[in-house]
This record gives C-alpha cells, structure tokens and sequence, in this order.
C-alpha cells in the first residue's frame, strides 16, 4: 500500500496516464473491509487498500487486464468466511504517442495529442521542458536516447527530425498501431507501415496546422474509422434487403469496406454478422454509431423513406417499389431486368455468367435462397463492385 491515492490520481491523469480505481461495492460475511477504494496503476502498483493481501492481489490483476482492454467489471473475491465485490472502473484508456524531435512541430503535435488524451513521450537530444509529458527523455546521442523505448499496439510514433531514416533504424516499431515521419513527396520512406508525408492533406502550413493534421490522422487510424466527412459518411448509407445468405454476405462486406449499412429483414440463427436488431428507425444510426448492423424487420418502403439510403441491394424481388426513392437500386436474383426493375441487375444463375453486373438486360433463372457459402460471397463481391462504382461519380 502507498501514500494518498488521490494525489497519485491527478497526477496521472494530468498526463493521460491509465489507471483503474477499485471500489468496494458489496460484501457478505467477515471481510477485512466493508469499504474502501484503491488505485491501480498499468504496472500493478497500489495505492490505498480495499482489505487483505489476497483480495488486494485479484483487484490488482483485475484492473490490469481491465485496463489492457480498456473496459471496467465487477469481480467477487471470496475471503474464506465472507465475499467482497469489488468494482474495477478504468480512468484513460491506454493511448501513447512518441514523439521524435521536439523543435515547433514536434511541441505543437505534443499539445494537441495531449490534449486529446494521448500520453506523451517526449525524446530530443536537447533539453526539454514540457509539463504534461509523461516521460521526457534527453541525451547527447540518439543510440543512447532511444536505447529502452519499447512500443507496444497502444502507440502511436511521431517523427520530426531530419536524420528519420538513422533514427527508425533504432526503432522496433512493427507493433505500433500509426509510424508517421516529416517528409516531402520527393523523399518518401519505402516502408508501407510509415505514412510520409505525415498528416491529412489540409494545406497546413504552420505548426499548429500540421499538428492538428497529424493528430487527425493518428484519431483516425487508432479508431478505425473512415476519416470521411460526416456529411459523406451519411451519405455512404446502403440498405440490404432480405434474409438469405446472400444478403447477409453482402451486408458483410459492404460494411467491410466501409459503407454504413442496414439489413432489412430478419437475420438467421446462427449468422455471423456483427449486428443487433433495432425495433424502429429511430434506433438505426446509434446502433451504427456502437459498430453493429442494425437489423430492421419492418417494411423496407417505410424505412427507405425514413432513412434515404443512396442504394438499396434487394435480394430477391420487388426492386420497382424502390425505384422512386433510392438513387441506385441493386437487384440480386431471377426475372429482373435493368433499368425497368432496378438500375443493376447481378446474375445469380449458376454457370458461365455467374455474378454478372448487368445494366441492359434480365437476369437468368435463379434460386438465391439455395445459394451460400463461397457463391454468396462472390454475389457479395459484385454488389461491391456495383456499389463502389457508383459512389465514384455520386
């Protein structure tokens, strides 16, 4: 047990460090403590006591793994004549970045960074003064400045310096999640994991500007998201319509590649989609907004007017119903035609000219509810292709 774990608290979080706080929430029986908190740090040490060696020990290793995922739990620790619950809640989640060089880009990146809940190392062959680092570290030769940085999938590398190439040969950065490097277009690193030039394409030109570039790249790559205008996110909307394989396959992949899709039907035990039914619209885009589907049952008429998808992919009949209120309809399946029924028509029909795009003519005689596995997928595969086409000119 260590000193007060309040001031041990401000302190880390004052530099975005991760901690978990271990508060006694229940107990039963005989227990050393009824109640108390403690502070775990990501190494394991405490501050303050919630009771016993034992108890302290499963807190300890609970709120590591807690914070290693990022996400709290209760636990329940027997005492031999009594039980303690404890709740385990994570305070900063485990985001680092290092920065290499800190001249006026490097300073600006670790403001902003920092400001945005990253931990900030801080490595520079000159003094450094910057109060909200986590670590600084400074010396007269990069060999001994970088000689213990460990990089874990939690980090981000930020590098500023000239001397880039002699400096990332120090580095093993395979684990880090971003490795940016200040370079022009005309010296580009050949290495795929690097991003040079660093940062968005946004005209920055002042360091503040290029901070603000490059930490909008780190968000995005550290959450996975698209980096798309929030207007043309809304507008990548695509509503799959069935319940068959094959619109699920499509769904899949559609989302995959980035689309925010809905899946109008009823989806199948079993299925291996990452989605959640919703019971009305309204629900729709928070659902997207936790990273599922949204699995809507209701009228896909009502729902496409409600939500204005910029395509509509039908697994089956009924395309023309659509027609009217979705720029681009996708039809999959038999006795369709383009552009009467819908705008695309993808041959679902077994032989030769299976998963054809088709854009003038009908569809060959099929049964896609007979139709899974690798032959959805390749059905899954055309819609993509159909919907990425048009998005190019949307």
């Amino acid at each position: 047990m260590r000193g007060n774990m309040f001031r041990k608290a401000y302190e880390l979080d004052s530099r975005n460090l991760p901690f978990a706080i271990v508060t006694i929430i229940g107990s039963d029986g005989i227990v050393p403590r009824k109640s108390g908190r403690m502070l775990v740090t990501e190494g394991g040490e405490a501050w303050s006591t919630v009771g016993g060696h034992f108890i302290e020990d499963a807190a300890i290793k609970a709120s590591i793994e807690a914070i290693g995922c990022g996400k709290g739990r209760i636990i329940d620790v027997s005492t031999g004549r009594g039980s303690v619950r404890l709740m385990v809640d994570v305070v900063n989640k485990a985001k680092r970045a290092y920065i290499i060089g800190y001249g006026h880009v490097g300073r600006a990146v670790a403001s902003v960074l920092h400001s945005v809940g990253y931990a900030v190392y801080i490595y520079d062959v000159n003094p450094v003064d910057c109060p909200f680092a986590a670590e600084v570290h400074a010396g007269s030769t990069w060999d001994e400045i970088l000689s213990g940085l460990v990089i874990d999938e939690h980090s981000a590398l930020v590098v500023t310096i000239h001397s880039k190439d002699g400096v990332l040969s120090l580095i093993d950065y395979s684990r880090a999640f971003y490795v940016g490097a200040m370079a022009s277009r005309s010296r580009i690193i050949p290495d795929k994991r690097i991003s040079a030039p660093i940062g968005l394409d946004i005209d920055a030109q002042t360091p503040e500007e290029v901070a603000v570039s490059i930490a909008a790249e780190i968000m995005r790559r550290y959450s996975g998201r698209t980096g798309l205008f929030g207007c043309e996110k809304r507008r990548r909307f695509v509503a799959v319509i069935g319940s068959c394989d094959v619109a699920v396959s499509s769904a899949s992949r559609l989302r995959n590649a980035g689309y925010d899709v809905i899946l109008l039907g009823h989806l199948q035990p079993g299925s291996f989609l990452h989605a959640m039914d919703i019971m009305t619209t309204d629900e729709c885009f928070h659902v997207l907004d936790d990273g599922f589907i949204p699995v809507f049952g209701g009228s896909p008429e009502e729902a496409a007017e409600k939500l204005c998808p910029s395509v509509a992919v039908i697994a089956g009949s009924g395309a023309g119903s659509l027609s009217d209120t979705v720029p681009l309809t996708i039809a999959i399946g038999s006795g369709l035609s383009a552009p009467s029924d819908a705008d695309i028509v993808i041959d679902a029909a077994l032989g030769d000219g299976f998963g054809r795009i088709i854009r003038d003519g009908c569809a060959g005689k099929s049964d896609i509810s007979a139709i899974s596995g690798y032959l959805s997928d390749t059905i899954a595969g055309s819609v993509l292709e159909s919907v990425d086409s048009f998005f190019l000119t949307f």
